[in-house]
């Protein structure tokens, strides 16, 4: 046996440390994939543990935001909520009732004044101008109106004319009542009268088209298709709710019916080479500034 090998394995070792610089206390780390394929080293250090099977946290998606609502018109989800505004539209209307202020209270009158008389406010005398403007004002709302007003306001004098006005008016009520019956119905007849006549002239202006026309735009497709490309869009719609719906409805009729020669026209372009020489027709379209103009505007073409 040789020298070397007559030497403990105890030696060897320390005599390899010696070497390798080591000295006795220094902690000795163990790479137990130094020998790893493909470089895939683990380095440790004293006090650190590599996590193991611990999988990394997924991103969290990115929400897209939803596409916005296609409105029918400019205003309406779906075609059949379009449809039943229009239905709607066609049932006579109510005129909207005016919200009248409620009546308050003597204690609530007075909460009113000293809120006022705290915040440097006025309600109290609105609420007081409002009730004398509608009915006669109790004893103790007086009292509150005259200690209220000065020479500059004369509040006092605005409840006396509002009440004079009120007596006068009930004592010729019986009077006014026919005579303000007979204008109103004169006036409902000359309008029922003049959305006949404005029905009427459209089967002179539209001939047999008209009931081509008209089964077209009973479609709410249809009618958004027309009103999206139509200059008149907002006559048409602020006529109709507004206005006369005869008229209304002749506008979209006219529309329609240039809307639906436009895409003949360009399926025959499409299909026919295009006569370079031949003089282009075109329609001249003058936008009206407001509704008086177009309803007058129309009225001349139908000698109205």
């Amino acid at each position: 046996m040789g020298e070397n090998e007559s030497r403990s394995l105890e030696q060897l070792a320390n005599e390899l440390f010696d070497e390798m610089g080591y000295k006795e206390g220094d902690e000795i780390i163990v790479d137990t994939k130094a020998h790893l394929p493909n470089g895939e080293a683990s380095v440790e250090t004293s006090g650190e543990q590599t996590e193991k099977g611990k999988e990394p946290v997924p991103e969290k998606p990115i929400k897209e935001e939803p596409a916005p609502q296609r409105l029918y018109a400019g205003k309406y989800k779906t075609p059949e909520e379009m449809e039943a505004a229009l239905v709607e539209l066609q049932k006579p209307q109510k005129p909207p009732e005016e919200k009248k202020l409620p009546d308050l209270t003597q204690e609530e009158l007075i909460v009113l004044h000293e809120q006022d008389e705290q915040d440097g406010k006025q309600w109290t005398i609105g609420y007081l101008q409002k009730k004398m403007a509608e009915r006669n004002l109790t004893d103790f709302e007086l009292e509150k109106l005259k200690e209220l007003d000065n020479a500059k306001l004369d509040l006092y004098g605005q409840y006396v004319a509002s009440k004079t006005k009120r007596e006068v008016y009930s004592e010729l009520q019986p009077v006014l009542k026919p005579v303000q019956e007979e204008q109103t119905k004169r006036q409902y007849d000359a309008f029922v009268e003049n959305e006949k006549t404005i029905n009427d002239s459209n089967k002179i202006e539209f001939g047999e088209e008209l009931a081509e026309l008209e089964k077209k735009i009973s479609d709410p497709k249809t009618i958004e298709s027309v009103l999206q490309q139509s200059p008149l869009r907002d006559v048409i719609v602020n006529e109709w709710n507004n206005g006369s719906k005869a008229m209304s409805h002749k506008l979209l009729l006219r529309e329609a019916k240039f809307h639906f020669q436009k895409q003949i026209q360009s399926k025959k372009e499409k299909s026919v080479p295009a006569d370079v020489t031949g003089a282009s027709s075109a329609r001249k379209v003058e936008k009206a500034k407001t509704l008086d103009e177009a309803f007058d505007e129309s009225c001349r073409e139908l000698n109205l």
